[in-house]
């Protein structure tokens, strides 16, 4: 898991594929309570994921409930904004070769293999962004003129998913596709170039990286 999300790379546009995400639902044993103090933040971390990665209960769609939330593309490419409707079809994804390669190679990751990132929010994360104009250049320019302080609530989440495909899978882990299928979330995307396999690593952040790390002054109108 840590592996494939070290060679992640940027992502954008992509043909008919079928796609996996690596689950893990077992919290660690470190993820105990702290006296007097709350869930420790394995706790926290690990519940956040099971949730995200758990099904949409959409009827007659496959879909985890953080494949129903808002997309990079919903956030920074719409103007305005739009919160996907249900059943909305994802947009193709580029498979990129822009991580490090000669890591990939020394984990023995396969020469021409691909990894596609999404990156998705919750309805509490999209909300705050949107509400406060964080989802543009001329927006993050007026909240930088307000002195603006980026705070986002508690039950804001971000998971970030690298899809791989199953083909590349193969040939690094030396499992079958039917082993692949069964130890991994797949999923099928439509391209005009036909069917790729993939799969995918993900993680949940409670917060929102990028904006918790952003500094507003580095901001220019």
């Amino acid at each position: 898991m840590q592996t494939i999300r070290s060679l992640a790379g940027r992502n954008h546009s992509i043909p008919n594929l079928i796609v996996a995400l690596a689950i893990g639902a077992a919290a660690p044993c470190a993820a105990l309570a702290y006296d007097d103090r709350g869930p420790s933040p394995d706790w926290a971390a690990w519940e956040t994921f099971v949730q995200a990665v758990a099904s949409a209960g959409v009827p007659g769609v496959k879909q985890l409930e953080f494949e129903t939330w808002a997309s990079d593309e919903d956030m920074y490419e719409n103007s305005p904004p739009r919160w996907p409707a249900v059943g909305t079809p994802r947009r193709p994804g580029e498979c990129t070769r822009t991580f490090d390669r000669d890591a990939a190679k020394a984990a023995g990751f396969p020469d021409d293999g691909c990894i596609m990132e999404e990156v998705r929010r919750n309805w509490a994360a999209f909300r705050y962004l949107v509400s406060r104009e964080l989802t543009s250049r001329a927006g993050l320019a007026k909240a930088f003129e307000q002195g603006l302080k980026v705070d986002l609530p508690a039950d804001s989440v971000q998971v970030k998913a690298d899809w791989i495909r199953i083909g590349d899978l193969t040939r690094w882990s030396g499992l079958d596709k039917e082993d692949i299928r069964r130890s991994y979330y797949t999923r099928t995307e439509k391209t005009a170039s036909g069917a790729e396999n993939r799969i995918c690593s993900g993680r949940a952040a409670s917060q929102l990286e990028a904006l918790e790390k952003l500094d507003l002054g580095d901001i220019r109108a």
